[in-house]
């Protein structure tokens, strides 16, 4: 009975160690913003890194750490929203295209950016729970 015991444990801890992260370095390649009708090309833009976690249905990204997101076919969706303007994310998991678009909430601010993403194996940590 304990070694079964031990067994059931032992297999809890390890399915918890083994959470699927999957990481991805995303680079800039075209974009801009709109403001007050007129346009403003992006030069370059910072290289993202974003981690999703499929188990805890999160996502992370150099700065911050978003709501949960959703799922469409092989498309993952999440957003951030601030006082004055939202951003909404969308990460094609097949051709690894990410695109940002915000809007402010007072009219006339619109932005656009589009990066490509690699997936990144990494090594599991304990930060990553």
């Amino acid at each position: 009975m304990r070694f079964i015991t031990l067994v059931l444990l032992t297999l809890a801890f390890v399915s918890k160690a083994n959470a699927e992260i999957i990481n991805f370095n995303c680079n800039f390649i075209e974009g801009g913003q709109t403001e007050g009708g007129k346009d403003y090309p992006a030069k370059k833009m910072q290289a993202l890194k974003i981690i999703l976690d499929k188990d805890k249905k999160l996502i992370k990204d150099n700065k911050r750490q978003f709501d949960s997101y959703t799922e469409d076919k092989d498309t993952i969706h999440w957003m951030h929203n601030w006082t004055e303007w939202s951003d909404k994310y969308s990460l094609n998991l097949t051709s690894n295209q990410l695109e940002v678009d915000g809007t402010n909430k007072t009219p006339g601010w619109t932005k656009n950016y589009k990066y490509t993403c690699v997936k990144v194996e990494k090594k599991p940590s304990k930060d990553n729970k």
